[in-house]
């Protein structure tokens, strides 16, 4: 599989995520080399993996800052699809 780096900064908070041979490994600390830097709080971070916010919406909104690869954080997002949400009548 592919192999993609990222660093993500939320705040003070900084981590290296490294997805190679199908395992995610995520450290505290800056990525040594990576593909992209997203700077967002968590909500947005979330909201551009999970809640389909585009990454143009959330820069355009200035809401993150993305540097490097768009094409690695996009790819990074579809790694972690949410389940479908079950019919509110069968449950």
């Amino acid at each position: 599989g592919a192999r993609l780096a990222l660093e993500l900064r939320m705040g003070e908070d900084v981590f290296a995520a490294t997805v190679a041979r199908g395992a995610l490994t995520i450290e505290r600390g800056a990525h040594p080399a990576p593909d992209v830097v997203v700077s967002a709080d968590a909500n947005t971070l979330a909201a551009m993996v999970y809640g389909g916010m585009s990454i143009a919406a959330a820069t355009r909104g200035r809401q993150a800052v993305v540097d490097g690869d768009a094409d690695a954080l996009r790819a990074f997002a579809r790694l972690f699809p949410l389940p479908p949400v079950a019919d509110a009548a069968s449950t």
